[in-house]
């Protein structure tokens, strides 16, 4: 091969003409770093910028707060907070079709009823005196996908919930 002159440097012309195996692996794992630390950067890994989501009632009396992202078999935490309700006995709903697919594995309090309501399940708690009433479930997917529904307040206050479940 022979030298070919760039202003004034002289440079093999096979350098310039072919870009070696080594290089294009250097690209890939770059991409592929880049693209794992803005998963890591938006909460992807479980804890991030966008790894939680809360969703509020338009009076601010409920209040839902979850993980976005989840692990296949990995329980993940829904935080209900109600505030103000007139009821002495808090019903929340929640719908069949989000929990097709997952294990209740934890309420906290324990629901003191629990009804099947055709197209969702009734959890019946006891409301905290003077304060903001606060009920945990925890759920452990079976499935990866995205898992959709709506919890509800006294039958009348919808909340949507969506999570991506990854393995």
């Amino acid at each position: 091969m022979g030298l070919k002159k760039i202003g004034k440097l002289q440079i093999e012309e096979e350098a310039l003409d072919e870009k070696t195996p080594f290089w294009w692996t250097q690209k890939i794992c770059l991409v592929l770093m880049t693209l794992f630390l803005i998963s890591v950067l938006f909460g992807i890994t479980g804890s991030g910028l966008l790894s939680h989501k809360t969703v509020f009632s338009s009076d601010q009396h409920f209040k839902l707060v979850f993980d976005r992202f989840g692990r296949n078999t990995v329980p993940n935490t829904i935080n209900i907070l109600v505030n103000q309700s007139s009821n002495i006995v808090i019903n929340i709903g929640i719908n069949k079709s989000y929990l097709q697919n997952q294990e209740i594995v934890e309420i906290a309090p324990r629901p003191i009823k629990v009804v099947d309501a055709g197209d969702r399940f009734k959890f019946y708690f006891l409301k905290t005196p003077n304060t903001t009433t606060d009920i945990l479930f925890k759920v452990k997917p079976e499935n990866m996908g995205v898992f959709k529904g709506n919890f509800y307040l006294d039958d009348n206050v919808m909340l949507p919930i969506n999570q991506y479940i990854f393995p």
